[in-house]
């Protein structure tokens, strides 16, 4: 063999191994009797191993190419079963979506045929409701005829008087209306039972017209009686620790001074007992806490709660509350409407009262928030550092131009401020089965009433005779058509008990 042979294909590397493996077994076995080599075989056998292991690398890489085709073959395998086993799901599942269309098809013939019947009962209801209507309005026109008649017989007898503050006066103690359209109503016979589509849910069993329980003002809303009462004791919790450190800072740097405080009327107790020499630091704690929440409390009620109708009482609102009361009494004659008692109101009125007052509460709901609330808010703020400045004996600025408790307290007060009107319109615009109003009684040195209200701390034992000198936190009224007025919540009062505890504890000077 001579020259170098070129490398064979892997198709044909097989024959071409099996004849290199014989002519190099063929030259291994020739007789080698001859003392001397021939340089020229040697070099033949060389070159026999060379290819020979060349042929075996191609072997093994044709070998191994071979291998990886047929994994990959069978990869290819696995994915056609997946995707054929995905082919079989989805078509399942398509069967089965299908079935389900049927079935809501079948559902949605069934319900339009139910809701064409009901349609047609409310029309026929609805058609009988007009003819009970027109002749009542028919009734009303007799009325009306002979209400005029009568009258044009009455002006045949007695002149009628030409001053017009007397036919004002005359207008007023007749009311409105004469008594005899008073005494027509104009209410069709039937009532549906069936609750209308557009109204909320979670309404009580009891009455469709409440759209939030009575539990819901009182705890467990947002806001609620309970979650108002418990922000003002946290604002006011807050700005006492807020207060005592800066005192106590003052007194660290040496920069505190007292200033000589007025005297303070013994009516004011709470003030009066912080004035007493002796004062220990969790006494005046005590004293001002109670104080501050009768800064908050009865600005909060006068504002919001002490109207009937409108969830922000001005003198120009007030008006709203006289028509609600005007409304609600017999005939609305009564020119003491303050002065009413449950037997001079019209028990029939009951819940055109509680309608009326829901809508006009809707309408100043739908109004903008009224510019007052950011002036309040403030007021309140500066009542506030006013009260602790003179519980501390400082000046207001140690309060006001030296930390952040101004803004701190004014960012509280705004939101206190802002919940108390929300639960004022909700509590006003949102039940009508029953009327509920946050109650305080604002009146200072009056008997503790057990009845009515709760001591704010039940571990300083109240006894017969203590008078209650503050209000912490409001109560919860519930009137009902009957006249029956009943407390979902007490409000707390400072009691006398408070003062005898501080006296206790207090220093000997």
């Amino acid at each position: 063999m001579s020259g170098t042979k070129r490398m064979a294909s892997p198709t044909g590397s097989s024959s071409e191994s099996r004849t290199l493996t014989s002519k190099f077994m063929n030259i291994l076995l020739a007789p080698i009797s001859s003392t001397s080599k021939s340089p020229q075989g040697t070099f033949k056998v060389h070159e026999l191993v060379v290819e020979l292991s060349q042929t075996r690398s191609n072997l093994n890489r044709v070998r191994a190419e071979l291998q990886t085709a047929i994994d990959q073959q069978r990869n290819m395998q696995s994915q056609l079963e997946i995707a054929q086993r995905g082919e079989d799901e989805s078509r399942t599942q398509l069967q089965e979506t299908l079935v389900q269309l049927a079935a809501s098809h079948d559902e949605l013939v069934t319900y339009r045929r139910e809701s064409e019947q009901e349609l047609r009962a409310l029309r026929h209801e609805a058609q009988e409701s007009a003819r009970e209507l027109q002749g009542a309005r028919e009734e009303v026109e007799k009325l009306r005829k002979r209400t005029k008649n009568r009258s044009s017989n009455d002006a045949l007898i007695r002149t009628k008087p030409s001053n017009p503050e007397m036919q004002a006066h005359e207008k007023e103690k007749r009311g409105i209306f004469t008594r005899e359209r008073r005494d027509v109503r104009l209410v069709p016979k039937y009532r549906r039972n069936n609750r209308p589509f557009n109204e909320p849910k979670g309404l009580l069993p009891r009455d469709v017209v409440d759209y939030v329980t009575e539990e819901y003002v009182q705890s467990s809303g947002h806001p609620s009686v309970e979650r108002l009462n418990h922000a003002i004791d946290a604002v006011i919790r807050q700005v006492q620790e807020h207060a005592a450190s800066i005192v106590a800072a003052q007194k660290s740097t040496g920069r505190i001074r007292i200033e000589v405080r007025p005297p303070v009327s013994q009516r004011a107790a709470l003030a009066f007992a912080m004035s007493k020499p002796g004062l220990t630091d969790n006494g005046r704690a005590l004293l001002l806490d109670a104080a501050l929440h009768a800064v908050i409390l009865p600005q909060l009620y006068d504002t919001f709660f002490r109207g009937e109708v409108v969830p922000f009482l001005t003198e120009h609102t007030k008006i709203m509350d006289d028509v609600f009361a005007r409304i609600a009494m017999k005939g609305g004659t009564s020119p003491h409407i303050s002065l009413a008692t449950d037997a001079d109101y019209c028990p029939g009125s009951w819940a055109t009262c509680q309608r009326w007052r829901s809508l006009a509460v809707s309408g100043f709901a739908d109004l903008p928030e009224p510019p007052e609330l950011n002036a309040m808010a403030r007021a309140l703020t500066r009542d506030i550092i006013g009260r602790i400045a003179w519980a501390y004996g400082q000046p207001r600025h140690v309060f006001e131009q030296i930390t952040s408790l101004p803004s701190t307290l004014l960012r509280d007060m705004d939101a206190i401020v802002r919940d108390a009107y929300e639960l004022s319109i909700v509590m006003k615009r949102d039940v009508s089965s029953v009327r509920l109003s946050v109650y305080l009684d604002d009146r200072l040195n009056r008997p503790f009433d057990i009845r009515k209200e709760q001591n704010a701390w039940p571990q300083m034992r109240s006894q017969e005779g203590d008078i209650a000198v503050g209000n912490y936190s409001f109560g919860l009224q519930r009137h009902v058509e009957d006249g029956g007025v009943s407390f979902l919540a007490l409000p707390r009062v400072v009691t006398t008990a408070l003062l005898r505890e501080v006296e206790r504890n207090a220093m000997v000077v």
